[in-house]
């Protein structure tokens, strides 16, 4: 029968490391990043992977946001989708029960910035989170989810789903708003 190995110092121990010595080498040498895992990412190659990856994707967004922003005002959009978890419950009793509510007229809140003219003032109007008349495009993008979700849901415990059922109930639904769209904005 043979003894068991001497134990090894406090300094040198790895019991957390599956992979010996291996962590306490690379985090000695100015900290490894994910030691559990081998050190992986101190790996040269990896490295550069990462840099590649990171450099494509950046360029990707860049391009991505020249595109978008040429016809879609971001900062613009985000004023519509400044809303909080009150305001949602607010606005869905407002839907359900309109003639509840008494106040329909937007507030205002002046501007910050002075005019030439001081007798004139600049005023603003509250995004959704502060006015509960503001308009609003989460809870639009919301129903619009709900109703796919649940057409598909619906689909599927009629035991007629298939993965194209989704992309084709979005499909419709967003033709059908783009044609109400159009038919508010020309029609008569």
């Amino acid at each position: 029968m043979r003894s068991p190995p001497p134990p090894q110092s406090q300094s040198n121990s790895n019991y957390g490391s599956p992979y010996g010595g291996q962590a306490g080498a690379q985090g000695e040498g100015g900290g490894a990043f994910a030691p559990a895992f081998g050190g992986f990412m101190n790996d040269g190659t990896a490295q550069m992977g990462y840099q590649v990856g990171k450099s494509a994707f950046n360029a990707g967004q860049e391009i991505f946001e020249q595109n978008v922003n040429r016809y879609v005002s971001i900062p613009a959009l985000k004023h519509y989708f400044n809303v909080s978890t009150p305001y949602v419950l607010r606005k869905l009793l407002l839907v359900l029960f309109p003639w509840r509510h008494k106040p329909w007229s937007r507030e205002q809140r002046p501007s910050n910035t002075t005019s030439a003219d001081a007798s004139t003032y600049n005023y603003y109007f509250l995004p959704p989170r502060d006015d509960i008349n503001s308009p609003d495009m989460y809870i639009p993008v919301m129903a619009f989810v709900t109703y796919i979700l649940l057409s598909t849901l619906l689909a599927g415990l009629r035991g007629a789903f298939h993965p194209e059922v989704m992309g084709l109930t979005a499909t419709t639904a967003f033709v059908v708003v783009m044609v109400e769209i159009l038919g508010l904005k020309f029609g008569t």
